[in-house]
């Protein structure tokens, strides 16, 4: 479940809330907005990983709109809306003929920090009279490229274990007249921060745990990663004490090889006698008998 409460500038702040729901096993969201009484919305969107969604938007106050169907796709899983940074709807009514509305927003995020522009097909093809056209210069196309586009950062504040407030501001520029002080300095077009949107999370008590430990819980995550490293020391202790045990026995082995060939080479000794299979001592007499010089011949 989320709910929200969007400040705006010269009107009503504008109420959201979506609550997730299972129709046949599929996953949907219906959602309901309120700010004006002409705004009052009740949709019912599917709700699903990939592929665009769609949505079925009722408002009862708006004769001219009642019943719509919107069709949104993005650039994320299979063209799903989702988490997507760039998006485009189609609105349709089922009452009244006419085009569709076309909408495409930009809405990219670098951690908290978020930049949203939008443009809509009714604004963008809506004719001027030619007594309010202005020369076309730099500086208007400038202010009206920058038109419409909100950067944000959020904050987080988690609430008990089920939930958390998320604060998001926004960034304004003041009216083009300014404020000038009496030394002169103009503070024309000065940028500043002002609350844009509270909004309320509700969280299954797993995620929620999990990302309290992220936000504020810190010594439990320390104590469960000095847990998992302690308990990996001591596997490699034990395996290291079997690694040990291992070569010991092997040396045990080889020593014991070398032992029984040693006492095989000296059993085998007097029975092989020399090189040439000859008794020592037959060897040494032969040896003299080569050395005596041979007799003459009568």
């Amino acid at each position: 479940m989320k709910a929200s409460l969007k400040f705006r500038e010269d009107q009503k702040p504008l109420l959201r809330a979506k609550i997730p729901l299972t129709i046949l096993g599929l996953p949907f969201q219906s959602a309901i907005a309120a700010g004006t009484s002409k705004e009052l919305t009740l949709k019912l969107s599917t709700l699903f990983e990939s592929g665009p969604s769609f949505n079925l938007a009722y408002r009862p106050n708006d004769s001219s709109n009642p019943f719509s169907v919107i069709v949104k796709t993005g650039i994320a899983s299979f063209g799903s809306p989702i988490s997507s940074p760039m998006l485009m709807s189609a609105e349709f009514n089922l009452i009244a003929s006419g085009n569709p509305t076309f909408m495409l927003h930009f809405k990219p995020k670098l951690g908290d920090f978020s930049v949203k522009k939008s443009q809509s097909s009714s604004v963008m093809f809506q004719k001027v009279p030619k007594s309010e056209e202005e020369p076309v210069d730099v500086k208007t196309a400038v202010s009206k490229a920058v038109s419409g586009l909100e950067v944000a950062v959020s904050t987080a504040v988690p609430i008990m274990k089920s939930g958390a407030v998320r604060f998001r501001w926004g960034l304004r520029v003041p009216a083009a007249e300014g404020m000038k002080m009496s030394g002169g300095i103009s503070f024309r077009e000065v940028p500043f921060m002002v609350m844009d949107k509270i909004g309320f999370e509700h969280v299954d008590g797993g995620d929620m745990s999990t990302k309290e430990g992220s936000l504020g819980n810190g010594d439990l995550n320390l104590d469960s990663d000095c847990f998992s490293v302690k308990r990996q020391f001591e596997v490699l202790k034990l395996e290291n004490g079997l690694l040990k045990k291992s070569i010991d026995d092997l040396r045990k082995q080889m020593k014991l090889f070398s032992n029984s060939g040693r006492r095989l080479n000296d059993r085998n000794a007097p029975e092989l006698g020399g090189f040439d299979g000859l008794p020592p001592d037959d060897k040494a007499a032969g040896v003299e008998e080569l050395r005596k010089p041979a007799l003459p011949s009568a």
